[in-house]
C-alpha cells in the first residue's frame, strides 16, 4: 500500500497516471450550470455508451456537457470524465455521462443531486468553473 508521500512523489515523477481527461484537457472552464430531474440510469436513455471507463451508470451525481465540448453524434471521448464543478456553495464531483443540447462551450446541466452540492436548487442556474478531476 502506497503512503500518501509515495503517492505524491510518483506523480510528481510523472510514474502515476493522470485523471482521464478525454480531449477537454487541465483547463479550467467557465459557464452555467442547470439541473434536470429527468436523469435515468440507463445506457438506453443518456448519449455516452457503456465502455470500459463507464462499465455502470451511477445513480447521482452526473451531468451532461455541453453540445460543443461533447461533440457531434451520440459518443464523445469525454463520457466517463470525472469532472470538479465550483459554484457559489462549494465544489463537487460529477461525472459526464450525456450531452446536453443547447448550452454554449462551458456549461454542464447537472442531474439535481449535484446541482444542490454547488448551489441552490431554488437557483435554476448558475456561474461555474469546473475541470477534469480524479475519480
Amino acid at each position: 500500500m502506497l503512503s500518501a508521500l509515495t503517492g505524491v512523489a510518483l506523480a510528481m515523477a510523472g510514474l502515476v497516471a493522470p485523471p482521464y481527461a478525454g480531449n477537454l484537457g487541465t483547463t479550467t472552464y467557465q459557464g452555467f450550470a442547470t439541473f434536470t430531474d429527468e436523469y435515468e440510469p440507463d445506457f438506453n436513455v443518456v448519449a455516452c455508451p457503456k465502455n470500459d471507463r463507464l462499465p455502470k451508470l451511477p445513480e447521482e451525481f452526473v451531468t451532461g456537457l455541453n453540445r460543443p465540448q461533447f461533440g457531434k453524434g451520440d459518443k464523445s471521448p469525454n463520457c466517463g470524465v470525472t469532472v470538479e464543478v465550483t459554484g457559489p456553495k462549494g465544489k463537487f464531483k460529477v461525472l459526464i455521462v450525456d450531452v446536453a443540447e443547447g448550452p454554449k462551450a462551458g456549461d454542464l446541466n447537472l442531474d439535481r443531486a449535484g446541482f444542490a452540492k454547488i448551489a441552490n436548487v431554488d437557483d435554476g442556474r448558475v456561474k461555474i468553473s469546473w475541470k477534469v478531476a480524479a475519480p
